[in-house]
């Protein structure tokens, strides 16, 4: 049975890829390597091989000669991709390019599965090159964590992280059957703290220095912005951002008391969050204005900026929408749970608000499809869903009728999702030596890698014996 698997390389990921692909190799689990960074690239070769690392850089660009594959609609990618939608046309070309290498490598190794994450322009490219190219017989799968309870995750098998992949068999030895409790999810606090770090006088300088000495930046790159003039302008677009946001008026939880209200809550952009995961509705502020337009009077919709977001949107972004009578913009450091246990309805594009509204039994709404609109009180809703009720009171109303209770997540989580943090040396320095946390991965990973390939082979073997039959049949 070929048990081939791929690492699509992440930054400070990949040390922990390159951990669990170790560990693997134990169980006759073959890894190969996709990389867009050339140091990168050489570190990989110089472990595995240059026969089973691909590096798929910016040079791409310049190869017009490539055949392209498919259709995978590279403008969708490019037009939310964090790097490529300041350069469209290089990043066209460069998606357009990459295909024929991408494909070759895959079905030449015959590879099975391709783990990554769904950010990045050439992780979807891959993910939508899987799915739409059956017969190359290779899955895409990106492992995400749960968001809650935290400490473990799932495989997810679309780039908009909504359908998790299957575990078979009984659950792990070691896992006790979990209960879903509402708690602040552990990455929220990592990532306030790598906030923090970056939004100081250090952290500013930090990045300066970085600026004039392009240390961080290979020009080959396709995941960074490698103009000068762009990184600076988005860079310092953020700074001021980040020191002219506390001019804005924001406020207090009292400003709710005795109100009816909708509760907002922005996201961090870019992210995959919106801009994969949430598409087409990743302009925030239009978002906004289309649930003021829901709003019934003397309501309140109370805006909560998320606070690893600050400094992604200008202050002139918040006080246009001010403007309009009953939208509040809420103080970011006010409690979210507080808010969501006394809103009406919660409103969000994927955002864990809503998971957490409805583990309390609160009417959420998310207007991208979820994993989690599972539970009974969280419903995935478009604009003509919004329409096809006389009022907001009266879809709220629909949410409560669904019944509550978190037993569909519950066993969600006990049944498809693994023990473990997947996580990177920057966000969790100690990762690599948590034994027991590595030993969970690399099961995790096992566990998915054997349980695909032992499928794939028996399809292969009745496709086989299939053809083998029908040859027989026509002979006689």
């Amino acid at each position: 049975m070929i048990k081939n698997i791929c690492f699509i390389g992440n930054f400070y990921k990949t040390p922990v890829y390159q951990a669990i692909a170790d560990g693997l190799a134990a169980c006759e689990i073959t890894t190969y390597w996709i990389s867009y960074n050339r140091d990168e690239y050489e570190f990989l070769v110089s472990s595995y091989g240059d026969e089973r690392v691909l590096l798929l850089d910016r040079r791409y660009i310049e190869k017009n000669d490539s055949e392209m594959v498919g259709d995978f609609k590279i403008n969708e990618i490019v037009f939310g991709d964090r790097v490529w939608k300041y350069d469209k046309k290089n990043g066209i070309s460069y998606l357009a390019n990459v295909q024929s290498a991408l494909y070759n490598f895959i079905k030449s190794n015959e590879i099975r599965i391709i783990f990554g994450e769904a950010t990045m322009s050439l992780e979807i490219l891959a993910s939508r090159m899987c799915r739409q190219c059956a017969e190359l017989n290779c899955h895409y799968y990106s492992p995400m964590g749960t968001r809650i309870p935290s400490g473990r995750f799932f495989f997810f098998s679309d780039e908009k992280f909504t359908n998790v992949v299957p575990k078979s068999g009984h659950l792990h030895l070691d896992d006790e059957s979990i209960k879903i409790k509402v708690e602040h999810p552990q990455y929220l606090k990592v990532n306030e703290r790598l906030l923090r770090e970056k939004m100081s006088l250090s952290g500013n300088l930090d990045r300066l220095k970085h600026f004039i000495t392009n240390d961080h930046v290979e020009r080959n790159n396709p995941a960074v912005i490698t103009n000068r003039f762009t990184r600076l302008k988005v860079v310092g677009r953020q700074i001021i951002n980040q020191h002219r946001y506390d001019s804005l008026k924001r406020e207090d939880e009292d400003y709710l008391s005795n109100k009816k209200y909708v509760l907002f809550g922005f996201h961090v952009q870019p992210e995959a969050s919106v801009d994969v995961c949430g598409r087409y509705f990743e302009n925030q502020s239009e978002v906004v204005l289309n649930i003021w337009r829901q709003l019934p009077p003397r309501w309140i919709l109370a805006l909560k900026e998320h606070t690893n977001g600050i400094g992604n949107r200008s202050v002139r972004f918040f006080k246009e929408l001010q403007k309009y009578p009953g939208i509040a913009l809420m103080n970011e450091s006010l409690d979210s749970h507080t808010l969501t246990k006394n809103a009406q309805l919660v409103v969000t594009n994927t955002g864990t608000m809503a998971l957490e509204a409805a583990l309390m039994g609160v009417p959420a709404v998310t207007l991208s499809k979820t994993v989690f609109n599972c539970l009974p009180y969280c419903m995935h809703a478009t604009w003509q869903d919004f329409e096809r009720f006389d009022n907001l009171e009266a879809l709220i109303s629909h949410i409560r009728l669904n019944g509550s209770g978190v037993e569909a997540y519950e066993e969600l989580v006990n049944r498809h999702s693994y023990p473990g943090v997947l996580s990177d040396v920057v966000s969790t320095p100690n990762i690599l030596d948590d034994a027991q946390n590595m030993k969970n991965l690399i099961y995790a990973f096992k566990s998915v890698t054997e349980q695909i390939c032992s499928e794939i082979h028996a399809e292969t073997d009745d496709a086989a014996r299939l053809r083998n039959t029908t040859s027989y049949q026509s002979r006689i």
